[in-house]
C-alpha cells in the first residue's frame, strides 16, 4: 500500500480533470498529456527521467507553466507548483529546462500564484521556484521581473497586529525559502521586513507567540545569518540577546536547538564596514546561561562568545 502512494503522490494529491481543461481549450492535449505521464511516477522516477529524458524534460516544464496560468482550476496551479518545486529541487541547472522561447524565465507566473493568497502548500512551493530562477536565472532571462510586488506581500503577510495568525506563520515559512535568493535577500534587508522578522524572536506581541511561530521565524533568521549582508541588520535588533533570553531555555528542544545555530552563526561574523553589534558580545558573555536546557549546547556557546570576545578586543 505505502509503495503504490508513492508511486502516485502527485496524482493523488493533485486529482486534474485533464479532460475539462482540454475541452475548455486551458490546455491542449499533448500538454495535458505530458504533465500526466509524470504525474503518475513516483518522485523518484522524475528525477530519473528528467535527467534521462531531457526533452522530454523540457516539454513538461513548458506545459507546468502553462497549467500555472490557469488559475481558475486551483488543482492544477497547485500541481503545477509542487511538480516544478520537485523538478528544480534536483539542482540549479534544472532552471534552464523553463527558460521560454523569448529567452525569458516565467518567474511572473509564479509571482501571480504566490501572492494571490492561494491555500495550502502552493504559496511556499511557489516560493521555491521563485527563489531557484532567480538564483540560477541571468539578468536577461529575469529581464521582466520586479522584487517589489514580493517583498510588499511577504511584508504584509509577516506582520503581525496584536494575534499571530496561520497566515503570518505561512508568510515566514515563504520567506525562509525566498532568502535562498540573493537577489530577493537584498531586497528584503533593504525593507521593513527584517524588522518584523525580529520582532517574533523578540516576542513583541500582547496574546503570546506559539511554539511553531517561534520556530518558523527563528528558521527564517538562521537561514539569513549565513550571509555577511544580513548580519549587520539582524545584530542591529539585539536578536542575540533575544535568541538567549527566548530561544536556549524554551521547551521545545527543536527550538533551542535552531536558536543556538543562528546565535553561533552570528557570532562567528562581523560587519568590515559598521563593526556590527555583536554590540551584544559583552552582554551575551555574562549573560546566565543556566536557563539553558542542554549542557552541551552552553559549552560550544561560551566557547564561541570567547572566540568572538577576542577577535573584537
Amino acid at each position: 500500500m505505502a509503495a503504490a502512494e508513492a508511486e502516485s503522490i502527485f496524482a493523488s494529491n493533485f486529482p486534474v480533470d485533464w479532460q475539462s481543461m482540454t475541452m475548455a481549450n486551458l490546455m491542449d492535449q499533448d500538454e495535458c498529456s505530458s504533465i500526466q505521464r509524470f504525474q503518475r511516477m513516483s518522485p523518484e522516477e522524475i528525477h530519473e527521467r528528467v535527467d534521462t529524458e531531457p526533452e522530454r524534460a523540457r516539454e513538461l516544464a513548458s506545459a507546468l507553466v502553462r497549467l500555472a496560468r490557469v488559475t481558475a482550476n486551483a488543482t492544477g496551479v497547485a500541481l503545477a507548483c509542487a511538480l516544478s518545486a520537485h523538478i528544480l529541487s534536483g539542482g540549479r541547472d534544472r532552471v534552464a529546462l523553463f527558460v521560454g522561447p523569448d529567452d525569458t524565465l516565467p518567474t511572473q507566473e509564479f509571482v501571480r500564484v504566490l501572492t494571490s493568497d492561494a491555500e495550502g502548500n502552493v504559496p511556499m512551493d511557489a516560493s521555491k521556484v521563485v527563489a531557484l530562477f532567480l538564483s540560477a536565472g541571468s539578468a536577461a532571462q529575469l529581464s521582466t521581473f520586479s522584487d517589489g510586488p514580493v517583498v510588499q506581500w511577504l511584508n504584509g503577510t509577516i506582520r503581525f497586529d496584536t494575534a499571530i495568525t496561520p497566515r503570518n506563520v505561512l508568510g515566514l515559512r515563504c520567506a525562509a525559502a525566498l532568502f535562498r535568493s540573493r537577489r530577493f535577500r537584498l531586497a528584503f534587508l533593504a525593507s521593513e521586513g527584517i524588522d518584523f522578522v525580529c520582532e517574533y524572536v523578540a516576542q513583541k506581541t500582547t496574546n503570546g507567540l506559539t511554539a511553531d511561530a517561534l520556530y518558523r521565524a527563528t528558521f527564517a533568521l538562521w537561514s539569513l545569518s549565513y550571509h555577511d549582508e544580513a548580519v549587520a541588520a539582524v545584530c542591529a535588533h539585539n536578536i542575540t540577546v533575544h535568541l538567549i533570553a527566548k530561544n536556549l531555555p524554551h521547551m521545545d528542544d527543536k527550538i533551542s536547538r535552531l536558536g543556538l545555530a543562528t546565535l553561533v552563526n552570528l557570532l562567528n561574523k562581523e560587519d568590515a564596514e559598521q563593526g556590527v553589534a555583536l554590540n551584544d558580545v559583552r552582554t551575551v558573555s555574562t549573560f546566565s546561561f543556566s536557563l539553558c536546557i542542554c549542557a552541551p549546547f552552553v559549552v560550544m556557546v561560551v566557547v564561541n562568545v570567547v572566540v568572538v570576545c577576542g577577535l573584537l578586543a
